[in-house]
């Protein structure tokens, strides 16, 4: 049988003994779809499986298919700890150094393939295998660690256990272990371990046989030896211990303390200043009781008789002595025992969480926790008994968790009491504003049409905690703070605005639509007249020199000289001064812009009355050497 893990790669090997070349070569697995083979492949769940494969050539030769059963085991072996006797399991696993501890193993999973190794070690020493049952030694704790292997390498993950080593038995004390002593002395026996726990004391009286003890027990009158021991729950026994006692038969008074009202019962007992305390002495002898004597915290004797109950004063710990006398001169042994006087009240102290805002009053929401914590004061403090709660006047109930102030906002009053065992009583009351509505806001001007100067003022009212900011936005774009009055641009705008209280309650958002008009603009001055006028100038003067030129060049008349100028010069002109008066009517060729058409007709008509000019100017005029033929 073969046994493999998920982890185990299949491989299929192929042989061609004709030479023609595989084809293919499948596979399947528990008779399931065939497979072409491309490579190595895992079974991957536990149990057993069939895995049947054949080759096939490329002459269509194909091999009578092949099979094999393999089993996959993917669990690791379970490792368990048996202990031996003795041992004792309450409260944590003891033994003693006697104690055999014995290690097994199993292998799990569908199909195991059985367990290959077993170690172990204590408190973190060197591992090692496992051959046979070991004990442990030394008192204390300690920890036993196990691991195993199975055929396969599946590695149980470390399994640890505490085992505690007990071989020390029991210490028992005997109580009073001094005299004198009567008939009446009650003998208590007590005894510790600190490993597995006593399981059992006993004791015997002047070698007699051994018997349980289980409440205090008296001795006869005269001289006897007690002798006791103890026994642990792993059956580690004390060596004996006596003690010799002598044993007086008369019987002295017993005093009982009696402590008045208000009082705890605990260990110590707890009173307060006005607590009563008195004595109820038993004369045993008949002959009647001399007097009750006690004291305070060591200081001098006080007879009782005679003075009758008292009381404690200073809140401390206080040792109280007493013992009682009869007409025989029987004295009893002195009592005593511990009180603790405390007459300080709770403290109660208040928080309240977030959110909150305390400026003019304790200012909350309906989610806001107040928590009230009471602690008990004093220097002997007794401890809590109650502590209450009420809102409103309603009905006290305990308190138990975080309050939260609900109904309608405005103010609500909450009342606590907390009392300690002995009835010493705090209160208080916390005063809660209730605050879950937002302010309102207002602005001015409303909707409509504004101009550029129009100042936009956001006003808002909060009747609790107060406003702790406004804010607004324009046509839906961020929130801005709001410190003052605010301007907007030309164009439809729809203004967003809310505000927001001390305790973050934020009112919803209101809109208003506004309308800011675009004020008339001056048309800009029209500087294409002025062009045209300074380029005519330029024209004239051109125009002028070269009519002169030309006539005295000539020698022609003025008349000659004016048709000269204005056949040639007046045209551009008047053209000059036509787009001058064009742009004026009807805006067309106006300047600005600079540089554009007006600016563009007006400096060709210049450049071209000027060519003209020039050009007439060197064409007409006769040269000096034919006036001198003539």
């Amino acid at each position: 049988m073969t046994y493999v893990t998920s982890a185990t790669p299949l491989t299929l090997t192929v042989l061609d003994p004709g030479g023609a070349g595989i084809r293919a070569t499948r596979y399947w697995i528990d008779a399931g779809p065939w497979n072409d083979y491309a490579g190595p492949f895992a079974l991957t769940s536990e149990g057993g499986h069939y895995v049947e494969w054949y080759s096939e050539d490329n002459l269509g030769n194909a091999e009578f298919p092949r099979w094999d059963y393999l089993r996959v085991d993917n669990t690791p072996p379970t490792t368990s700890l048996a202990i031996g006797d003795p041992k004792y399991l309450v409260g944590g696993t003891y033994v003693t150094s006697a104690t055999p501890l014995n290690l097994s193993t199993a292998d799990g999973g569908v199909t195991p393939v059985g367990v290959d190794t077993m170690e172990y070690r204590v408190d973190g020493g060197p591992w090692g295998a496992y051959s046979a049952p070991f004990v442990l030694r030394g008192d204390g704790v300690h920890a036993v660690e196990m691991q195993s292997w199975d055929l396969l390498g599946n590695e149980e993950g470390v399994v640890t256990i505490g085992i505690i080593v007990d071989d020390t038995a029991p210490t028992t004390t005997i109580s009073p272990a001094t005299g004198p002593f009567t008939v009446q002395t009650a003998f208590t026996l007590s005894a510790t371990d600190a490993g597995s726990g006593v399981a059992r004391t006993e004791y015997g009286i002047d070698g007699g046989a051994a018997s349980a003890y289980g409440t205090p027990f008296t001795v006869p009158g005269g001289s006897h030896r007690i002798a006791y021991r103890s026994e642990d729950h792993l059956e580690n026994l004390e060596p004996e211990r006596t003690l010799d006692v002598w044993v007086e038969s008369s019987l002295p008074p017993v005093t009982v303390l009696i402590v008045g009202q208000p009082k705890w019962d605990a260990l110590p007992v707890y009173v307060t200043s006005a607590t009563a305390l008195s004595f109820s002495a038993t004369d045993r002898s008949t002959l009647g009781l001399r007097r009750t004597m006690y004291r305070v915290d060591g200081i001098s004797w006080i007879n009782y008789t005679a003075n009758g109950p008292f009381r404690l004063s200073g809140e401390t710990e206080h040792l109280l002595e007493w013992y009682s006398e009869d007409f025989a001169g029987n004295v009893e042994l002195t009592g005593f025992t511990i009180l603790r006087v405390d007459d300080s009240p709770p403290a109660i102290g208040e928080a309240i969480g977030e959110p909150k805002y305390l400026v003019g009053g304790n200012f909350v929401t309906s989610a806001t926790l107040a928590t009230l914590q009471a602690v008990d004061q004093g220097a002997m403090p007794v401890g809590l008994a109650s502590f209450d709660v009420r809102i409103d006047a309603g009905t006290w109930t305990p308190y138990l968790a975080p309050l939260k102030a609900v109904g309608p906002d405005g103010l609500k009053r909450v009342e606590y009491t907390a009392a300690d065992r002995l009835g010493n009583r705090g209160s208080g009351v916390l005063e809660l504003i209730l605050d879950d509505t937002a302010p309102v806001t207002a602005i001015s001007p409303g909707a409509g049409q504004a101009s550029l100067d129009t100042v936009f003022t956001l006003a808002a009212a909060d009747s609790g905690s107060g406003v702790a900011r406004s804010e607004y936005r324009i046509d839906g774009g961020a929130w801005r703070f709001y410190a003052g009055g605010f301007a907007l641009g030309p164009g439809d705008h729809l203004i967003g605005y809310r505000s927001v209280d001390h305790l973050n309650n934020t009112e919803r958002e209101s809109t208003v639509a506004v309308f800011v008009a675009q004020p008339r603009q001056p048309p800009p001055m029209n500087w294409k007249p002025v062009l045209a006028a300074m380029f005519s100038i330029v024209l004239l003067a051109g125009g002028a020199s070269s009519a002169v030129y030309r006539s005295r060049a000539a020698k022609r008349t003025r008349r000659g000289a004016g048709r000269e100028f204005a056949a040639t010069t007046l045209p551009f002109v008047a053209s000059e001064l036509a787009t001058g008066v064009i742009s004026c009517v009807t805006g067309w060729l106006a300047i600005p812009p600079v540089v554009g058409l007006g600016f563009a007709v007006d400096l060709a008509i210049l450049i071209g009355g000027l060519v003209i000019l020039v050009r007439r100017a060197k064409s007409r005029a006769p040269s000096r050497s034919a006036r001198s033929t003539r």
